[in-house]
């Protein structure tokens, strides 16, 4: 098999009111380990620019490879999904799937469980790796939790009133550069973190 790096998933894709899920996991002779999402999901797994599963790999020292699944011969109304493939010692495939598991099961309570109706902060910390949540389409999910307001936008609402969408548009990208930058500083840290594992000691 031919691993392909995570990227976008086909469009239209994985926009479903279906409930969000694992759908099989897979152990294979402790080199490799294998675990299939279905789509939202597996977009809050992975995170924009793929940053949140680098933070797995790197908490967990793996590699990890994701494709967009749908077999040719899949019986009809079957459903597309996002395979994962965590390289590594089985206790390392292990501790990353953990972690998957984890996110996906927050990501059901956000759009299907106890937190449904609730606002929450955008920024969810999982087992030592952030995510960032965004709310799917009323459309598929009208009760999922929606983000909570930050006083910057809190501000701009007061201040344009009704006329604040295209003011609000602007903030809401410079506050996505600040949390991809607080991301980015999380992978940088578990880098580090894994790199003094690495590292022997050496007596004096």
């Amino acid at each position: 098999m031919r691993f392909v790096p995570s990227g976008r998933r086909p469009a239209g894709m994985g926009v479903e009111s279906a409930a969000q899920a694992i759908l099989s996991t897979e152990q294979h002779n402790g080199k490799h380990a294998k675990m299939c999402v279905t789509l939202l999901a597996a977009g809050f797994v992975v995170g924009a620019k793929g940053i949140s599963v680098k933070q797995i790999e790197k908490a967990t020292n793996t590699r990890i490879f994701s494709q967009v699944t749908k077999s040719e011969n899949s019986l009809p109304g079957e459903r597309p999904s996002r395979t994962f493939f965590a390289m590594g010692k089985a206790h390392e495939a292990s501790a990353a799937f953990s972690i998957i598991m984890n996110a996906v099961n927050r990501y059901k309570a956000l759009v299907e469980g106890s937190l449904v109706g609730t606002r929450v902060p955008r920024m969810q910390p999982i087992d030592g790796v952030m995510f960032r949540y965004e709310p799917p389409p009323r459309t598929i999910a009208p009760d999922a939790a929606m983000i909570e307001y930050e006083p910057i936008e809190l501000e701009v609402m007061h201040r344009y009133g009704s006329e604040c969408e295209v003011p609000l548009i602007h903030v809401r990208r410079e506050l996505f550069k600040r949390d991809m930058i607080l991301m980015q500083a999380t992978l940088v840290r578990l880098e580090q973190l894994n790199a003094s594992f690495r590292c022997p000691r050496i007596a004096p």
